[in-house]
């Protein structure tokens, strides 16, 4: 584990780490070149936040894995919105090879099942968005 000044880890330097210094995913200079891509998963394993999001958007569950407590709470978060479709484990953890290996069976087995939950999710999210946009403006009126 990577530690910035204060202690506190970095996921992506982590990251890097665990899978070397390769440049792989380099080329993923924009949202729709992340977005698409993810689209033909069953299942996603990461440490990024907005890779979680691209997929539990499109119905896809989510195995996200974190260290510092920065991404923890953003990934509870997403596990708060889009629930069993998003498991959440610690890097550290001295299980963590055995309960990774647990959480994509499951959501493996799960997906088809997982889906329509995860765009009602997805669609929910949206709507509740929309409503807070359209209120802004009468809001900031005021």
């Amino acid at each position: 584990m990577v530690r910035r000044a204060g202690g506190e880890s970095s996921d992506v330097q982590t990251l890097r780490q665990l899978l070397g210094d390769a440049d792989a995913g380099c080329d993923l200079d924009t949202p729709l070149k992340v977005i698409r891509p993810i689209s033909t998963c069953r299942v996603v394993i990461t440490g990024s936040y907005h890779a979680a999001v691209f997929a539990l958007a499109q119905g896809i569950p989510v195995v996200g894995f974190v260290q510092s407590a920065y991404y923890r709470d953003k990934f509870c978060g997403l596990a708060d919105e889009f629930g069993c479709g998003c498991i959440l484990l610690r890097g550290d953890d001295p299980e963590f090879s055995k309960k990774l290996g647990t959480a994509i069976d499951e959501l493996w087995a799960r997906a088809g099942e997982l889906k329509p939950k995860l765009l009602a999710a997805a669609e929910r999210q949206i709507a509740v968005a929309q409503t807070a946009c359209a209120r802004l403006p009468g809001l900031l009126r005021r």
